[in-house]
């Protein structure tokens, strides 16, 4: 969470709560993160389309990638990423 706060050039509110939510459950590397999409709106205190919005802006802008799709049984994972691709 330190890293998207000092670091990120993430600049809309919703995106950056979203982001936070992210690296709250991602391991200190930035690892694998996989909160669902209620998890995060819950978390963020926002509805499941404003999160969607934001998942999909923050892959747009480079902040985070998708690395596995959702299934049924099991939320998407992302893990965040810093200047390069990588943090």
């Amino acid at each position: 969470m330190s890293w998207v706060f000092d670091h990120s050039t993430v600049e809309h509110s919703t995106d950056l709560l979203v982001l936070l939510v992210l690296a709250d459950h991602a391991h200190d590397d930035g690892g694998v993160a996989y909160p669902s999409v209620a998890t995060i709106g819950r978390k963020a205190r926002l509805g499941r389309r404003a999160v969607q919005m934001a998942l999909r802006r923050l892959e747009d802008h480079g902040a985070i990638a998708q690395t596995s799709p959702a299934g049924e049984q099991h939320p998407a994972t992302y893990r965040i990423l810093g200047p390069g691709g990588a943090h």
